[in-house]
C-alpha cells in the first residue's frame, strides 16, 4: 500500500505504468462503484493525532464487478476538475463485489476530497461513475516537553480546521493562533493563501523594541509556547489544555485553550533563557470558532485574575496576511479612517481613530476583485487601538500589531474579543466584516463579565523600529530597497531566503537561535542568505518538528544607510505540523 499523486501529467505516466505493474493479467474492467460509508456527505473530522491507536476511516462500497475475486479497486481522493490522489491501493472485492478497508485518517487529511473507488487500472477519464462523499479531514496534535523534569507537561498544540469552502490552522496563543488560511473553490480546489500569524502574542524581535507581546502590570509575560521556548526545564513552566469539537454536519470547529501567563524575574527583555518562572496573576482561556465554510473565525480571550487582585495588560496582538498562490505580490491595507488601500514598509506606524470596534480589511495589490488565485481578508477588533505597527514585509505578505490595553477585574474576566474574514471578493469580506462588528459592544467594553474598558488606562508607548533611511532633498544616496523569497527545506530543518539587492552592498542576517550570515553583495542582483538554526533551536526543532521563527535582514549600500527588514517564518521538520 503506497500514497500517490496524480496533479501533474509526469505523475499520471508513471502511476500508468505502476497500474500495469499492479494489475493481474486476467483482470476485468469494473465500470460503476459506490462508496456507502463513509455515509454522510461531506464527512467532517478532525483526526487527533496523538490518539492511540491511530486514527482509521473506514471506507466500504460496491462493485459492478463480474470477476470479483480478480478484480481490485484503489481508494483515490479527486477534486472536480478530475484531478486525484491515490489513497489506498489494491483493495480486494468480496464475492459479491463489494469491498471494505480501514483507511489511515493520516491519507485523507490536508486536503478537500471526493472519494472513489476505482478500477486498479484506472489512470485518466470521466470518473462520474464511481461515486463516493466529499471527506474533509483536519487534524490535531498536542505539543509536550519531551525531557527533563518537565517531560510530559503540554505547552503548544496544532490543529487544522478544514471545510469546504476554507482550512485554517490554528496554534496556541503565544505560538500563532490563526496560523495559516486557504481558500477552495467550487471544484474543491486550493487556490489561496490568506491568514498569517493572527492574534498570536509572542515576544517581539524587532530591532528597538525587543518586549513580549503580553505585559501585565508593566512586566513581561509569556504564554506556554514563548515560556517553552525560554527554557524547558525552567522551575515553574506553565502548562495549558485544549479541547475542540466539530458539529459534524456543518464541519463548524470550536477549540478552547486555558493556560496561565507567567514571568521570568530579573531576567533581560526580552530573556534569551529563563530557569524559573513566577506566576503573572492572569490566566486566559481562549476561545477560537470556526464557521460559515471555514471563511469566518472569532476569538475570544477572556483574561482573569488568579490572585484576587486587579491587573493592567498592555496587548500586542499580532497579525498577517500572505494572500495568493506564491509570489503573491505586496499586500495592501484599508485601515479604519482610511479611503483607499495602500502598501506599508517596516516600521510604519499607522494612527487609528479611537473607535471600536473597528475594520481592517486587505488584498493583493493590483488583483482584480474576485481573482480566484488571491484571497481577500478583514479583521474586526473589539477593543480601540491607537495605532497599527509594521514590523515584517515581505514580497508574499506582510506582518503588523495592533496596541490594545485591558484592566483585568479582581472578579470575573476581561473579553478581548477579534474576528478574522477571508473570501474571494471585496463584496462578500465586507459585508460579513460588518455583521460581526455589529455584534461587538459599541466602545470595546464587554458588559455583565466584570470587565474593565479600553480606554481606561494611559497607553504605554507604541514600540518604534528602524525603517528605511531616506536621503534629504537633492541628497545622492544609494539606494537601500531590498525583496525577499523564501525556500523551506522541510527535510533538514532550515530555509533560504532570496535577496534582490539593488547595488553592491553588505548583508546580514540575524536572529534569536539562528547562526548568524554576513555576505557582500558586489553588483545588484540575487544573493542566497541561508536560515540554520543553532543547537538549541535545532534540538527544539528535531522534538516538535516546527519552530516559528523571526529573521531580520539588513542592507548596506556602498555609501549609503542601512534597511532592515523582518520575516516570520516557520521552520519544519518531518511530517508533524
Amino acid at each position: 500500500m503506497r500514497l500517490l499523486s496524480l496533479r501533474t501529467p509526469l505523475a499520471v505516466a508513471c502511476v500508468a505504468l505502476l497500474g500495469l505493474a499492479l494489475a493481474p493479467a486476467a483482470q476485468a474492467v469494473v465500470t460503476k462503484s459506490h462508496i456507502t460509508v463513509p455515509s454522510a456527505d461531506p464527512f467532517y473530522e478532525v483526526t487527533d493525532e496523538d490518539a492511540p491507536p491511530p486514527r482509521t476511516v473506514r471506507v466500504e462500497g460496491t462493485t459492478d464487478s463480474t470477476q470479483p475475486l480478480v478484480d481490485t479497486v484503489n481508494i483515490a481522493c479527486f477534486d472536480l476538475s478530475g484531478a486525484y490522489s491515490l489513497v489506498y491501493l489494491g483493495v480486494p472485492l468480496a464475492a459479491d463485489g463489494s469491498f471494505s478497508v480501514d483507511v489511515p485518517a493520516t491519507y485523507l487529511g490536508n486536503q478537500l476530497c471526493k472519494l472513489r473507488a476505482v478500477p486498479s487500472s484506472y489512470v485518466s477519464g470521466d470518473p462520474s461513475a464511481f461515486t463516493g462523499p466529499v471527506t474533509s479531514i483536519g487534524r490535531a496534535r498536542t505539543y509536550k516537553v519531551e525531557s527533563g523534569p518537565d517531560a510530559g507537561t503540554p505547552v503548544d498544540f496544532f490543529v487544522i480546521g478544514q471545510q469546504l469552502d476554507a482550512a485554517d490552522e490554528y496554534a496556541s496563543l503565544s505560538e500563532c493562533g490563526i496560523e495559516d488560511g486557504h481558500l477552495y473553490n467550487a471544484d474543491l480546489e486550493y487556490t489561496s493563501a490568506t491568514f498569517a500569524c493572527d492574534d498570536g502574542y509572542g515576544v517581539l524581535e524587532e530591532p528597538g523594541a525587543n518586549r513580549s507581546q503580553i505585559q501585565v502590570d508593566g512586566t513581561d509575560a509569556y504564554g506556554t509556547a514563548s515560556a517553552a521556548t525560554l527554557g524547558e526545564e525552567a522551575t515553574g513552566l506553565p502548562s495549558l489544555t485544549f479541547s475542540y469539537v466539530q458539529n459534524p454536519l456543518t464541519g463548524d470547529l470550536a477549540i478552547v485553550e486555558s493556560e496561565p501567563l507567567v514571568t521570568c524575574p530579573g531576567a533581560a527583555t526580552p530573556p534569551a533563557t529563563c530557569g524559573a518562572f513566577a506566576p503573572s496573576g492572569v490566566s486566559d482561556e481562549r476561545t477560537i470558532e470556526q464557521s460559515e465554510g471555514g471563511r469566518l473565525v472569532t476569538i475570544t480571550d477572556r483574561f482573569a485574575s488568579t490572585d484576587g487582585a486587579p491587573h493592567a495588560l498592555d496587548l500586542l496582538p499580532q497579525q498577517g496576511f500572505v494572500l495568493g498562490a506564491f509570489p503573491a505580490g505586496e499586500v495592501a491595507y484599508r485601515f479604519p479612517g482610511e479611503d483607499a488601500f495602500a502598501t506599508h514598509a517596516v516600521g510604519d506606524t499607522v494612527a487609528l481613530p479611537s473607535t471600536a470596534p473597528a475594520i481592517v480589511y486587505a488584498r493583493s495589490l493590483g488583483a482584480a476583485d474576485g481573482d480566484p488565485t488571491t484571497g481577500q481578508g478583514a479583521i474586526v477588533y473589539e477593543r480601540p487601538s491607537p495605532t497599527a505597527h509594521f514590523d515584517s514585509v515581505y514580497s508574499e505578505g506582510s506582518y503588523f500589531y495592533l496596541h490594545q490595553t485591558v484592566a483585568v477585574p479582581a472578579t470575573g474576566v476581561a473579553t478581548v474579543r477579534a474576528a478574522y474574514v477571508q473570501g474571494t471578493t471585496a463584496a462578500e469580506v465586507q459585508a460579513t466584516a460588518e455583521r460581526v462588528a455589529a455584534t461587538f459592544p459599541a466602545g470595546g467594553g464587554s458588559g455583565g463579565e466584570g470587565t474593565g474598558g479600553g480606554g481606561g488606562q494611559a497607553p504605554g508607548p507604541t514600540p518604534g523600529a528602524t525603517g528605511a533611511t531616506r536621503g534629504g532633498a537633492g541628497a545622492v544616496v544609494p539606494s537601500n530597497r531590498f525583496t525577499l523569497r523564501r525556500r523551506i527545506d522541510r527535510r533538514h530543518g532550515t530555509a533560504t531566503l532570496i535577496v534582490a539587492v539593488p547595488g553592491p552592498g553588505t548583508l546580514t542576517l540575524t536572529g534569536k537561535g539562528l547562526r548568524g550570515v554576513h555576505r557582500h553583495a558586489r553588483k545588484a542582483g540575487h544573493v542566497a542568505l541561508a536560515v540554520r538554526p543553532q543547537r538549541a533551536l535545532a534540538l527544539r526543532l528535531a522534538r516538535r518538528h516546527r519552530a516559528r521563527i523571526q529573521v531580520t535582514v539588513a542592507f548596506k549600500p556602498d555609501g549609503g544607510t542601512v534597511r532592515r527588514q523582518g520575516v516570520r517564518l516557520t521552520l519544519r521538520k518531518g511530517t508533524a505540523g
